[in-house]
């Protein structure tokens, strides 16, 4: 790591901020791994280091349509994936959700879990959305859980939808909606802006 980086919202095991260029090298890595790849939408690839490049001049614009992450182990404050939401539509109050945690060291440990939270914190409070989608393949059950358990309920499948391994598997469609979801604290903050000093590190 080099300084200490910039920290927009804190959680008890995770903690995100802004795309740094520096992490870059960690990104290209990560989705060069296929056993990381193999969950997201963006298919089994190489990526080259010029279309990462092309990616973090996108993402480093503040586009409207959508917002990335890094995610951060809270303790070390090590880079450890990233997330996003992303087809913002302030007519409609809708935008989707993706993550990838990409350093594996961190797999099934609950960093996910919390990080969908607090995405779903951040896009209904702070974006003011009220349908936050999301799309994951039936073989992610894994995936699926985490999502259940955050608060996405399941309003559609395309069956067949995804191709890997020679087989098909379905797309699963999942939502999550404003009046189903309790406020993680990012509500309290932007209401009471003395009260983020709870949450940030001491």
């Amino acid at each position: 790591m080099l300084e200490q980086p910039i920290i927009n919202i804190w959680g008890s095991k995770v903690a995100l901020g802004p795309v740094r260029r520096e992490h870059l090298p960690l990104f290209h890595a990560w989705e060069n791994d296929f056993e990381v790849t193999r969950t997201l939408n963006i298919g089994i690839r190489p990526r080259t280091w010029e279309a990462h490049e092309e990616w973090y001049r996108q993402v480093s614009q503040n586009s409207s349509v959508e917002v990335f992450f890094t995610i951060y182990d809270r303790a070390t404050l090590q880079p450890i994936g990233h997330t996003d939401l992303n087809r913002i539509s302030q007519v409609d109050g809708r935008c989707e959700f993706g993550i990838m945690i990409g350093d594996k060291r961190y797999w099934n440990r609950g960093f996910g879990t919390e990080t969908v939270a607090l995405m779903l914190d951040y896009g209904f409070n702070a974006l003011n959305m009220y349908t936050i989608l999301l799309r994951v393949f039936s073989y992610n059950e894994r995936a699926v859980k985490v999502y259940e358990r955050v608060g996405f309920k399941t309003i559609g499948r395309w069956r067949g939808g995804h191709r890997i391994a020679n087989q098909s598997f379905d797309v699963i469609f999942m939502d999550c909606i404003a009046p189903e979801f309790n406020s993680l604290g990012l509500q309290r903050i932007l209401l009471d802006p003395g009260s983020q000093w709870e949450h940030a590190p001491h």
